[in-house]
């Protein structure tokens, strides 16, 4: 079973990137003889402009879980209700229903 889904793939890769972009940029903005003053202005708006972009997704991450309660105690826990599974993720709730043994990650409440 895939435990990411596309979206979830994106944000890993985009994130990735983006931590590396930031050493980049702040290694340039700290060590100011490693570069001419246009890279460093240059790395200064990059690195402003990502932080932002970051702390809006990471925010909205944030305000996501927090408005979805079984999301969060399913990170927690480990478990879901099989009702909100087959709600929320229909095809995965009907493969565990398929599967030989009994999966732990559904609980009947």
């Amino acid at each position: 079973m895939h435990r990411a889904n596309a979206g979830q793939k994106l944000y890993a890769g985009w994130i990735a990137g983006a931590v590396l972009v930031m050493l980049g940029t702040g290694l340039l903005m700290w060590f100011t003889d490693l570069a001419p003053l246009v890279w460093r202005t240059s790395a200064t708006f990059v690195h402003d402009w990502l932080a932002l972009a970051m702390g809006i997704v990471i925010a909205g991450h944030i305000g996501m879980a927090l408005m979805r309660p079984e999301s969060r105690r399913g990170m927690r826990t480990g478990t879901v209700d099989r009702e909100w599974a087959e709600l929320e993720h229909p095809l995965w709730a009907e493969e565990l229903k398929k599967s030989p043994s009994h999966s732990p990650d559904l609980k009947d409440e």
